[in-house]
């Protein structure tokens, strides 16, 4: 992932978002060394970071990720951000109109980290540690961006 590409993106979110969200900002590999004391995979005895550099090396975890996912015709940007001084950690979708961006939603999580880890069937899939089952997925319900929710019992 190329470092100007993510400084365009905190450029572009500065001048769109709201308020409560001025002091946010999108993951970079950097941020992953948070969870170097985080703890151990238990298939491979290697600490959860190591797990989550090389996928984000390997752009199967991504800071952030284009695509049309309302399929209205225009491009979306999804944008994995977090805030420094918080503990909590954002989704944010952009949508693209004659050349600028407009806030389409955002999303709020309490993890501290997340990767957009790619499209599957109009959802964005959300990946919070490499090596775990801890995703979450944002689709487009025809009307607004919702989170999918978690149902052990539906299909």
């Amino acid at each position: 992932m190329n470092h100007n590409d993510i400084d365009h993106w905190n450029s572009v979110l500065e001048n769109i978002v709201p308020q409560n969200l001025r002091n946010i900002r999108v993951v970079k590999e950097d941020d992953i060394i948070i969870y170097k004391e985080y703890g151990v995979n238990p298939r491979n005895r290697e600490f959860i970071y190591e797990d989550n550099l090389a996928a984000y090396k390997k752009g199967k975890h991504l800071s952030f990720l284009r695509g049309d996912f309302n399929n209205n015709g225009k491009e979306d940007i999804s944008l994995a951000c977090l805030n420094p001084s918080e503990r909590n950690s954002y989704l944010v979708i952009l949508e693209k109109e004659n050349n600028n961006y407009r806030l389409a939603n955002y999303f709020q999580f309490k993890a501290r980290i997340f990767f957009v880890c790619g499209i599957n069937k109009n959802m964005i899939d959300l990946c919070f540690q490499s090596g775990t089952d801890w995703t979450e997925q944002v689709y487009w319900d025809g009307r607004d961006y919702v989170l999918k929710e978690d149902d052990p019992y539906g299909p």
